[in-house]
């Protein structure tokens, strides 16, 4: 993570110091070195540890954090991630976000502000960073999203608590 006033600062700033950041380490682990377990079927991908399933975020309704993503997964061909975040069921309560920086660079403000962000994907290969500001539905609830597309196919899911007091972010 690359920490500085130009960045960080500038968005702690902006934030008057409120914004929150998650690290979401993307990760596939086997006990096999890498070589070998090519061809052995699927190797499980895991956020920040937590399997298929488990892993929850908590927001209060209408907050904004920072969510740095790291693809710390293995593979030339494997190793590939696609964001979005799928509402499961589709409905109502799509996670709102804006990608700001990408391995490590800031967005200038005309990539930032273009309307397609976040509204197409983010291919992050092996050893790519990404960093998203989300904001977090209005309504109070559970609400479950598939945290984009994982190596062959594997879904991880993303359980997002929405409770407390509502932020209205200005």
């Amino acid at each position: 993570i690359i920490r500085g006033d130009e960045y960080d600062g500038k968005l702690q700033s902006f934030s008057k110091g409120q914004l929150k950041e998650k690290l979401l380490f993307i990760q596939q682990i086997t006990p096999l070195p890498n070589l070998m377990s090519s061809g052995r079927g699927p190797t499980p991908v895991f956020v920040n540890g937590v399997s298929n399933k488990n892993l929850q975020i908590t927001m209060r309704p209408g907050e904004v954090q920072l969510w740095r993503i790291v693809n710390a997964t293995a593979g030339a061909g494997q190793g590939k991630i696609t964001l979005p975040f799928t509402a499961v069921p589709a409905g109502p309560k799509p996670i709102v976000y804006k990608q700001i920086a990408q391995d490590g660079v800031q967005f200038a403000y005309e990539n930032y502000a273009s309307p397609v962000n976040g509204k197409n994907a983010i291919v992050m290969m092996p050893a790519n960073r990404v960093d998203l500001l989300v904001q977090a539905p209005s309504t109070p609830g559970c609400f479950t999203y598939i945290f984009g597309t994982l190596p062959r196919g594997q879904g991880q899911v993303l359980t997002l608590v929405v409770n407390g007091s509502p932020i209205n972010p200005t």
